[in-house]
């Protein structure tokens, strides 16, 4: 992880703060949604974000809604308050649940007709809470440990009577948002909703075994994935590729052109399926890829250097918190 990150600041020439980070917002606002099973595609997130009039389930718009303000809220929040962590769980589900607020009755998760988990009393959530927020406080871990184990802590006290699921991929990219820019590029949530059955079943077996480390480890290895993603802008066909495209959306044939190629599958082998794999170009035709229309538009530019904001290092003698903080299963 800290040698990717260091890669990437080497790297330089990628600009974070604008389109790339407005792009990964969006991505994270949609996997987060789809995970719960929210419909709207890529595209009509994009709409509502901008403003645009959306057709689809009157929920999933106001799903999507009320997420784009926890996520623009939640950056100038207190994240170890717990009063901040109503008010943004407010606003993410705002006309959504009768009570706001911490849950008043119990929650248990079933297969089938069997519990499989029980959340912690009602009664106890407000004093799990606090605790989970001092720990984040005062931990020496590294941010992108504490991170998932906060996540899987949200997960599993189950503060609320619904989003928890939300408050906490929210929570874990908000923390390692303010420890680094750089993650601010990657949409952590896209890489769980690909993943999402594996993601469900490590929370199952570690909220059976009451040890978290099971996830910190997904968490983290789908954490850098999404880093050495981002540090393929250095390849020098890819970086080639984006060197050549424009700001708006072009056809193969064009950037070929712009790229003096002539070979079509030389071109898609070795320049557009790793861009397109990597997340620096999309298509503008997504769900039919061999469309006779179908046209590129890269998703990340290279102009400003990028420096992080901070180092990060992992202490010498640090061991996987094996007994980390957890939730007792009644």
């Amino acid at each position: 992880m800290v040698r990717v990150l260091s890669e990437i600041d080497d790297a330089g020439p990628i600009e974070g703060d604008t389109f790339l980070r407005k792009r990964s917002r969006i991505r994270s606002i949609n996997s987060s949604l789809a995970i719960e099973g929210n419909v709207l595609d890529l595209e009509k997130t994009r709409d509502v974000i901008n403003g645009k009039t959306v057709e689809g389930c009157f929920v999933d718009i106001l799903e999507t809604k009320n997420a784009i303000n926890a996520y623009r809220n939640v950056e100038t929040a207190d994240l170890c308050s717990i009063e901040d962590f109503i008010r943004i769980h407010d606003d993410m589900t705002f006309g959504l649940i009768e009570e706001p607020g911490f849950r008043t009755m119990a929650v248990n998760v079933y297969e089938g007709s069997e519990i499989i988990y029980k959340a912690p009393d009602a009664d106890d959530v407000p004093g799990l809470m606090e605790e989970l927020f001092e720990w984040s406080r005062d931990t020496d871990l590294p941010p992108f440990i504490s991170a998932c184990i906060i996540h899987y802590q949200i997960e599993s006290i189950h503060p609320f009577e619904d989003g928890n699921g939300r408050m906490g991929r929210l929570w874990h990219t908000e923390i390692l948002n303010r420890y680094n820019r750089i993650f601010r590029m990657i949409p952590l949530e896209s890489r769980i909703h690909d993943c999402q059955d594996e993601y469900y079943s490590v929370l199952e077996t570690c909220q059976n075994k009451k040890d978290c480390t099971d996830f910190i480890e997904f968490s983290l290895r789908l954490t850098l994935e999404s880093l050495v993603n981002l540090s393929h802008i250095r390849d020098p066909d890819v970086s080639r590729l984006l060197k050549c495209m424009g700001d708006g959306a072009m056809t193969s044939s064009a950037i070929m052109k712009r790229m003096r190629l002539k070979d079509e599958q030389h071109f898609l082998s070795k320049y557009m399926r790793p861009a397109l794999e990597y997340g620096l170009v999309s298509m503008t035709e997504p769900e039919s890829p061999r469309s006779p229309t179908q046209k590129y538009r890269r998703t990340i530019r290279r102009t400003g250097p990028l420096r992080m904001s901070r180092p990060i290092q992992v202490p010498s003698d640090f061991k996987w918190p094996r007994n980390a903080f957890h939730a007792e299963v009644p």
